[in-house]
């Protein structure tokens, strides 16, 4: 998913829920942010988290940066799920919480 980079996109939260409701393993997720553009030649920030274990820089960094007032435009979404059952696909509901 690119985030903002075109009419529809899919919020982490869908992949979440679908490793939830189909008990999933959640191998690989990532958000890759591009450079500044007052700085094309420094490398992009990775955070990201594997095996369910999120790195330091997901956990600390990333909050600040997807609820600032503007999300860095081109910022690349990634994830990887792994079955770990034969059940059949389940559909994941989106709840809101009072």
């Amino acid at each position: 998913t690119w985030i903002d980079h075109a009419f529809v996109n899919f919020n982490p939260k869908l992949f979440r829920s679908i490793a939830e409701a189909n008990q999933y393993e959640i191998v690989l997720e990532d958000f890759h942010v591009p450079p500044a553009a007052e700085n094309p030649a420094e490398e992009p920030r990775r955070y990201g988290a594997s095996n369910g274990h999120p790195h330091e820089t997901m956990t600390r960094r990333l909050p600040a940066l997807l609820n600032a007032l503007s999300v860095p435009s081109n910022m690349l979404y990634m994830v990887v799920l792994r079955k770990t059952t034969e059940a059949e696909f389940a559909v994941p509901y989106d709840v809101a919480a009072s």
